[in-house]
């Protein structure tokens, strides 16, 4: 799950509250080609002004539906398949949703064309890619199933931030020479994004660990404990690095979650003593960014 927190400076109102959602298509329609994102907004009605109004991209199949958030927005942006059901929202954009991740794990696209100048990423899995490592055994089905999952929930959104970078250098470079635009003509603008994520393969050890002290014995697996029992099952496909990095995704321990939230605050606390941002742009501060907004 990762949590985008755009701000726009100058005298704005508030910022807008979303969510996303995957929309699942009826079985009648395309198929899973036909499914979209559907960011659902909640702002101000002055937020923004009527000919401004942005509602999406069509050729990302990412629809942006303003209204007023409910439950059912909540519980569907976050109903990862398998784990949970469907959620049906009724209202604006009807239909059953599931698990916004699945198509946009982290919006940026969508903070962006809201007019956020300043966006911090909180993000609960790696937002990096891992060093290169060298050819080992033939692969087994935990280790393919790792990495479709991290693909699924990961790749995307280090991509995009990879692409943000990129147009930010570009502007840097080009300053008033020349003047960049988008498909649709909007012109593109520096973007700060600060990152706040473990590091690669952090999670997959905090998950090891939460495994060894209350689940590999016998004693929780014949009290039927869930993350034993799931524990066990996803050993079928394989015992090692991989199994770890697939129970990461799926453990619901409060040893693990404290362990995680830890981890999140030690990577808060790097950010801030970090001379500068990756894509070498001006660092900047949450007490800056907080002190130039309007008061």
């Amino acid at each position: 799950m990762t949590v985008l927190a755009p701000v726009v400076s100058g005298p704005a109102p508030a910022a807008p509250v979303n969510c996303v959602a995957t929309w699942v298509p009826p079985a009648s329609t395309g198929g899973s080609a036909s499914g979209r994102s559907r960011l659902f907004l909640q702002e101000r009605a002055e937020f923004r002004a009527a000919d401004e109004q942005w509602d999406g991209d069509a050729d990302r199949a990412l629809d942006v539906r303003r209204c007023a958030l409910r439950k059912e927005h909540v519980l569907a942006s976050c109903a990862v398949p398998a784990a949970f059901s469907a959620v049906r929202v009724r209202g604006e954009a009807p239909g059953w949703y599931v698990d916004g991740g699945i198509r946009l794990n982290t919006p940026l696209l969508a903070a962006i064309a809201l007019g956020a100048t300043h966006v911090i990423v909180i993000s609960a899995m790696a937002l990096r890619y891992a060093p290169d490592g060298e050819g080992g055994v033939r692969p087994h089905l935990g280790n393919a199933t790792s990495q479709v999952m991290h693909a699924l929930l990961a790749d995307r959104a280090v991509e995009d931030l990879l692409a943000v970078q990129k147009t930010n250098r570009l502007l840097q470079q080009t300053a008033d020479k020349v003047s960049l635009t988008s498909r649709n003509g909007r012109p593109y603008r520096p973007v700060h994004v600060a990152v706040v994520a473990p590091r690669p393969g952090q999670l997959r050890r905090l998950a090891e660990r939460a495994w060894h002290d209350h689940y590999s014995g016998t004693d929780a697996l014949l009290k039927l404990k869930s993350n034993a029992v799931l524990g066990r099952l996803l050993r079928i496909g394989g015992d090692d690095a991989s199994y770890y990095e697939l129970l990461s995704y799926l453990m619901f321990d409060q040893q693990y979650l404290q362990d995680s939230y830890q981890a999140g605050v030690a990577a808060a606390e790097e950010l801030f003593e970090r001379p500068s941002e990756p894509d070498q742009t001006a660092p900047w501060r949450l007490y800056d960014l907080l002190g130039a907004l309007p008061q």
